[in-house]
């Protein structure tokens, strides 16, 4: 469905459903992840930007990020804010392959950042990834197991 709202979105992302935003949103992180605040998790399904911008205020510590991910599909977003714009858990309940396609995350320390893996890795395709850091993996993540067709 459509959301319009942080909490719209964040409990529609919570229950599994695929989601459309319906406009750019800003909110501040208030989930927690096992690790630091988050401003949504995606465990399965797609989660659709629909060509707007996730702006999450309050994940400025270390381990704090915009969206965290284990699973599903991230298209059509530009994701500006977190300290981790994308955070990726593969060592979950429920982990698969992450999809991201056409998705901009630019102003983050870290673009994308895994700590754990299970060798499910990351596919992004027509994708841009802008930060000071850009990418942080653990050595042991097997996140590294990527396709990545996107300008750096």
């Amino acid at each position: 469905p459509f959301v319009a709202d942080a909490t719209e979105l964040v409990d529609s992302l919570s229950n599994g459903k695929d989601v459309v935003l319906a406009g750019d949103l800003s909110f501040k992180a208030g989930t927690t992840n096992g690790y630091g605040v988050t401003g949504v998790t995606v465990t399965s399904g797609t989660f659709d930007g629909n060509g707007n911008e996730l702006n999450i205020k309050g994940a400025y510590d270390t381990w704090d990020s915009a969206v965290y991910v284990s699973a599903g599909t991230i298209k059509n977003l530009t994701i500006d804010s977190g300290f981790r714009g994308l955070f990726v858990n593969h060592d979950s309940s429920h982990s698969e392959r992450v999809i991201l396609e056409n998705v901009i995350i630019d102003g983050p320390t870290y673009t994308i950042s895994c700590d754990q893996g299970t060798g499910k890795g990351l596919t992004a395709t027509n994708s841009s990834f802008n930060s000071a850091a850009d990418f942080a993996f653990k050595p042991s993540t097997y996140l590294l197991i990527f396709t990545v067709s996107t300008t750096f």
